[in-house]
């Protein structure tokens, strides 16, 4: 595990959302990489010559953007209908009727070398039947249209893959969550990825598209089971005709199952759910209105969201999983679990009572939902604020989770 200090949180407001990274991630964010200038004048060319290669050039050009799909481009802003089979969910059944049961593992290293073979048998040996790689990419601020942008906070694929590679050797199904944060995320620290607002809304919906096919191709080629199509974007999420769109173009490049995670406020307004094989929700809404919450207080915080979800799922035909359930080990952490910025006393007690009235409130649900506890990232221990359960009271409860709900197991 990391030789820091585990970290709370990435580019993100305290009042919205949930923590995501390291809190080392936060600290000298180094400017992008230069792109090397070129050590020459371009040299001219000649009329004669200009006017006979052009047009070569632009269907070349044109080629390479549409790639190998048959049919319209997947780089196209034209919406596929509403019949295409790339719109259909493959794996819903599956997912329904056994949906994943694991931790989430923040690759937050900055080191690229990092290896994260020992956090994943830590996480196979609590009985975990899958993880899910959080995986940070970036764009320069809420306003830009084009992404994502060099950043060394992002690991290399050759790692993410080497992750999955070992993932899927120690017996553990790989899911793939990349996480959008922003670089800039304003002179207050304002904006996070649920407030994109860039100048050019299709072009950035084109450039995120062009993005997670490229992350599609690699996942396929990986052997990742589940890859989500995006995370918390609460501004962008309500442009369903592109999202519907990127969803079809994931499809026609992967074959495992597609996921979005929703934020607990805002995941009614996700119109494409239909498409997808399971609506991810991140569970950072508040369980108490004070310091010291009893474990019935929090119990009975969780009940109308847990009626309300079981609700839509029922309404919509789409199963409900958590992508994120996790709690700072601070006192008063429940009153706003999405805040990673909390300062206070460690409390480790409030951290597994929260997490044990998630178990007892969804254990007898219909059908118990997938989720993915959040974070495996940091040493942990008695001394820790940090979200990670790893070394505190809390990994019992994540452990009995996750051996009871052991067999059988999604395959996709």
């Amino acid at each position: 595990m990391p030789e820091t200090s585990p970290g709370q949180g990435l580019n993100r407001p305290p009042p919205e959302g949930g923590p995501d990274g390291g809190k080392e991630l936060l600290r000298g964010a180094p400017d992008p990489l230069p792109r090397p200038e070129a050590p020459h004048s371009p040299l001219p060319i000649p009329a004669g010559l200009a006017a006979t290669f052009l047009p070569l050039l632009v269907v070349i050009t044109l080629g390479a953007v549409r790639g190998p799909w048959s049919g319209p481009s997947p780089l196209e802003s034209t919406s596929p209908p509403s019949n295409s089979p790339l719109l259909l969910p493959r794996h819903r059944v599956a997912f329904a009727e056994t949906p994943p049961q694991g931790i989430a593992l923040g690759l937050f290293s900055q080191d690229p070398s990092y290896d994260y073979s020992a956090a994943l048998a830590e996480i196979r040996a609590t009985g975990a039947q899958a993880v899910e790689l959080v995986v940070p990419h970036f764009q320069s601020n809420h306003r830009s249209s084009l992404l994502p942008v060099v950043d060394p906070r992002t690991p290399p694929w050759w790692r993410v893959r080497r992750t999955v590679e070992t993932g899927r050797q120690l017996g553990l199904q790989v899911h793939l969550l990349p996480v959008l944060l922003l670089r800039d995320s304003g002179p207050s620290n304002e904006h996070w990825r649920g407030t994109i607002a860039p100048t050019e809304r299709e072009r950035w919906h084109l450039s995120y598209r062009r993005w997670m096919v490229r992350l599609a191709r690699r996942a396929e080629a990986a052997g990742v089971a589940g890859l989500c199509v995006g995370s918390e974007l609460n501004s962008m999420q309500g442009d369903t005709a592109q999202w519907r769109h990127t969803v079809a173009a994931v499809r026609a490049v992967y074959s495992g199952a597609v996921t979005y995670s929703a934020n607990w406020d805002s995941y009614g307004e996700v119109g494409f759910a239909e498409c997808l094989d399971s609506l991810g929700v991140t569970a950072y809404h508040p369980l108490a209105d004070h310091p010291a919450p009893s474990r019935e207080e929090l119990i009975g915080a969780w009940l109308p969201l847990r009626s309300r979800l079981l609700r839509w799922q029922e309404r919509s035909g789409v199963p409900i999983h958590f992508t994120e359930v996790g709690y700072p080990s601070v006192d008063g952490g429940a009153m706003a679990p999405w805040d990673y910025t909390r300062v206070g006393p460690v409390d480790l007690e409030e951290q597994r009572d929260c997490l044990e009235a998630f178990t007892l409130v969804w254990q007898d649900a219909p059908a118990r939902p997938g989720v993915f506890f959040y974070c495996w990232w940091g040493l942990g221990g008695p001394s820790d604020p940090g979200y990670t359960p790893r070394g505190k009271p809390a990994l019992a409860t994540v452990e009995r989770w996750l051996r009871d709900s052991a067999p059988p197991r999604f395959q996709p």
